[in-house]
């Protein structure tokens, strides 16, 4: 039994070592990837910021198209999309979120106590999500995750999420949502 155990033992401090080799986000800096390039910041709050280089919504507030004004949500949020459209974006999202790592990802996210981000930025013509944008601790696993899984899990979500936009919800330029999602 105590062999076992230090056997055990012994492979995950070998799965370990070997993933803290390959921390990819220490740093900002550009990834030229074939077909896609992110950028990857770290932000005062020693946050991963992941994205692709190509988005134009990220810095720019949510606003109203006619007027141009930033839209601030009170206490009595406006219906901006359904609900049923947001359940079926939930069980998507998740399932996404879910599958998109390998199995030794997942037993290596399990351990962390971080969960990661996921903002979204959803055009208000399609229902469909035109921005992808992920943060997780620096001190997280999710570091040692390539930027190719972040990038398949962007186009998934992109492939397979919609939400159906209300007559409230089209008026803005885009709608902004975030989720989080934390392996247990």
């Amino acid at each position: 039994m105590k062999r076992h155990l230090f056997l055990l033992l012994c492979s995950l401090f070998a799965c370990v070592i070997s993933f803290a080799q390959t921390n990819y986000y220490t740093e900002t800096k550009v990834f030229y990837e074939t077909d896609y390039i992110y950028q990857c910041e770290i932000d005062p709050t020693d946050f991963v910021v992941l994205y692709n280089k190509d988005y134009q919504l990220t810095p720019d507030d949510v606003k109203f198209k006619s007027t141009g004004k930033t839209f601030i949500p009170d206490n009595e949020d406006l219906d901006l999309i359904t609900h049923e459209s947001w359940l079926t974006f939930r069980r998507n999202f998740y399932s996404i979120i879910q599958n998109a790592f390998s199995e030794s990802e997942k037993n290596i996210l399990k351990l962390t106590p971080y969960e990661i981000y996921v903002d979204l930025y959803f055009n208000t013509e399609t229902g469909k999500v035109d921005e992808v944008k992920f943060s997780f601790y620096k001190n997280s696993a999710f570091v040692f995750v390539p930027v190719s899984v972040y990038r398949n899990i962007e186009v998934q979500i992109k492939r397979a999420c919609q939400f159906i936009i209300t007559e409230e919800g089209k008026r803005l330029n885009y709608i902004y949502y975030w989720d989080t999602y934390k392996f247990e």
